[in-house]
């Protein structure tokens, strides 16, 4: 599942602090705004066992990978608009519906014995979504540091292919 989050002034966040994201195993956030300039507040906060909101600070292009079932929140925007992307990473049967699937059966209730997709009200839709790639997958990552102009660049992604996980630390693209 990849999710759009956009929280503009005044963002509400996500106040209760024993959200969990139901069902996935892995939840990555990808900060895609930069905070203190693009955005106040904000800060996601995770729940410890000690009762504690601890928060986790990430910059634009930095990406926070936690398990989808832990605690966490996010502190409303008081200034700007914090974008993210998030990912949620399931397991369970493979899935050609497009749409978070509540189903543990082995194919979509909304899905036709023959493949055809189905929308809430049992309509054909009219063009399918694009199937997605299958679980288990791999996870690729890469840390490019250049201290000399201050920046790093962190990169975490999904990939089912070997050669999907290679890629040249030395690419400026």
């Amino acid at each position: 599942v990849v999710e759009f989050h956009r929280q503009e002034t005044p963002g509400p966040g996500i106040s209760d602090p024993h959200h969990y994201d139901l069902d996935s195993l892995v939840t990555l956030d990808v900060m895609l705004a930069e905070p203190k300039v693009d955005f106040e507040g904000g800060e996601l906060r995770t729940l410890e066992t000690d009762g504690e909101l601890k928060e986790h600070h990430f910059g634009k292009g930095e990406v926070l990978a936690f398990q989808a079932h832990k605690y966490h929140c996010v502190a409303p925007v008081q200034r700007g608009c914090r974008s993210v992307l998030v990912l949620e990473f399931w397991d369970g049967p493979a899935r050609r519906c497009p749409h978070r699937c509540t189903s543990f059966a082995r194919s979509c209730p909304r899905e036709t014995p023959d493949g055809r997709q189905l929308d809430r009200q049992g309509s054909e839709l009219q063009e399918p979504k694009p199937l997605g790639r299958l679980l288990p997958f791999r996870m690729g990552s890469i840390r490019r540091n250049d201290s000399a102009a201050g920046h790093s660049l962190d990169i975490f992604w999904q990939c089912n292919e070997p050669v999907q996980c290679e890629m040249d630390v030395n690419d400026s693209g």
